[in-house]
């Protein structure tokens, strides 16, 4: 409760609506000119500081000040301190308008303003994020599909060298982000426990496992090129620098065209790992922490349900009822 509404409660005896409404103006005029409102790019930056402090990505981080920066320019530079719910309504009401936002799109934009918002909150900018009484976006939840076994083959069929081999391997088997594989370095392998350490959002440190045919193929790559301890993990093929993220993607698209497999990405390895390994019995709890996923309903969106398991498991688990031995169906 803010002291605002302290005060407010305390009065609610001795006043009438219209009383305390008024009472309410003055109390929110003199906290706001009493505060020591900074410049809104002054605030920006400690909010950068502030979310780099917890880890978030710098990629993440100027998505969310260029969405905060958009709100403010559409209010000809107003104070964020100063900018209502009724103020980011009106604003997100006319980007849906003007730019024919879809939900999901809509749903990321308030989410980056709530999260700016919210730090203002903590740091005792505003009492209130305006963005709590903004009603949930609802969006249309696309079943974002993983490998099937035969796109797998045929990808590995069109893997022509064997860096590109032991690459598809690696995002196979340890589900990881692109980012955590190609910060890695040839020593952080485990290769006599089959493991390897890797470093993920926030900086947090997990262990991730290799299969016994993503060593083999790691293997061979990395004797191939003589590689040394401290060099990168996986490297361009003519510099030997280590592979850039838009490298990564291209290496993998093109192995999807050979193969025909359409929508061929580094993250869509990750949804196939989760869903073969909840395929093969893993519980989804361990498989949570293979991913690294802070919610275990994160982890169920990753994991394609195989709708014939689920209709033999059905079936299976009502067989043993005797009720249905004497019903006819």
């Amino acid at each position: 409760m803010t002291n605002v509404e302290m005060i407010l409660k305390l009065m609610e005896p001795e006043l009438d609506t219209i009383q305390l409404a008024k009472l309410k103006n003055v109390l929110d005029t003199i906290l706001r000119t009493s505060r020591n409102v900074l410049p809104n790019e002054e605030l920006i930056e400690r909010f950068k500081q502030q979310k780099s402090l917890v880890g978030l990505k710098p990629s993440s981080l100027n998505g969310y000040v260029t969405e905060v920066r958009a709100m403010a320019k559409y209010y000809n530079d107003k104070s964020y301190c100063d900018i209502t719910t009724a103020d980011m309504k009106d604003y997100l009401a006319y980007m849906v308008k003007a730019r024919n936002l879809q939900a999901a799109t809509l749903q990321t934009k308030i989410r980056a303003i709530s999260s700016f918002y919210e730090f203002l909150v903590n740091e005792e900018f505003i009492d209130k994020n305006p963005t709590n009484k903004i009603e949930r976006v609802l969006c249309e939840k696309k079943i974002k599909k993983a490998f099937s076994n035969a796109e797998m083959d045929a990808m590995r069929a069109e893997c022509l060298t064997k860096r590109d081999r032991a690459f598809f391997e690696f995002l196979y088997s340890t589900g990881t982000r692109l980012a955590e594989v190609i910060a890695l370095n040839v020593k952080d392998i485990n290769f006599s426990e089959g493991e390897v350490i890797v470093f993920g959002k926030g900086h947090k440190e997990r262990v991730v496992y290799l299969s016994n045919i993503c060593m083999k193929y790691l293997q061979e790559y990395l004797e191939e090129r003589y590689a040394q301890p401290d060099e990168p993990l996986f490297t361009h093929l003519t510099n030997g620098h280590r592979l850039t993220p838009r490298a990564a993607e291209l290496i993998l698209k093109d192995i999807g065209d050979r193969a025909g497999v359409e929508n061929v990405h580094p993250h869509r390895f990750r949804r196939t790992c989760a869903t073969h390994l909840m395929d093969r019995g893993m519980p989804v709890e361990q498989i949570r922490e293979v991913l690294d996923h802070a919610k275990l309903e994160t982890t169920m969106i990753y994991c394609n349900v195989n709708s014939s398991k689920v209709k033999a498991s059905f079936k299976e688990a009502f067989n043993r009822d005797t009720y249905f031995n004497d019903v006819n169906i």
